[in-house]
């Protein structure tokens, strides 16, 4: 009789170890290749960036400088899931040289949420993995010059459930 409670006990307990945390939803979004417009060693921003999570595509907005202390921001577009992030601690991880200086490649960076409305985190957070092919392009009407393309990468977000 004394083996059936602890043989119970033992199995709730393995039931519980086997049930995943519900405190966080997380979210993965393939980032899928979009012209940015002229290539840049500072700053990169597209503003129809296609992302795609669960077999949805939709669109964000990314505009961010490349140095640690940057406070730009990724937002999913209507009708996105996606939501409305601060980018930090922006890092280089890959570049690449032309006429003398260095474009990147790779960047990665922190994601915390905000509520657009009033500017207060909201409690989400996120990574930023992104990759940027350039190609040469014009840039002004006698230039030519790198034009900056998204060319894949990931952006994974958790918020509390």
């Amino acid at each position: 009789m004394k083996i059936v409670p602890k043989l119970l006990i033992l199995a709730a307990a393995l039931f519980a170890l086997a049930v995943p945390s519900l405190s966080h939803a997380q979210t993965t979004y393939a980032i899928g290749s979009s012209l940015c417009g002229t290539g840049s060693t500072t700053w990169i921003d597209c503003y129809n960036m296609p992302i795609t999570a669960k077999g949805q595509t939709t669109t964000a907005w990314i505009e961010m400088d490349y140095h640690a202390n940057a406070e730009d921001f990724l937002t999913g577009r209507s009708p996105s899931p996606l939501g409305d992030y601060i980018t930090s601690n922006v890092r280089i991880t890959s570049s690449v040289a032309y006429q003398g200086a260095e474009y990147p490649t790779e960047v990665t960076a922190i994601l915390t949420g905000v509520n657009p409305a009033t500017g207060q985190e909201n409690g989400n957070t996120g990574k930023l993995d992104l990759q940027i092919a350039y190609t040469l392009c014009r840039v002004s009407r006698w230039a030519t010059g790198l034009c900056s393309n998204t060319a894949g990468g990931t952006v994974t977000v958790s918020e509390p459930l």
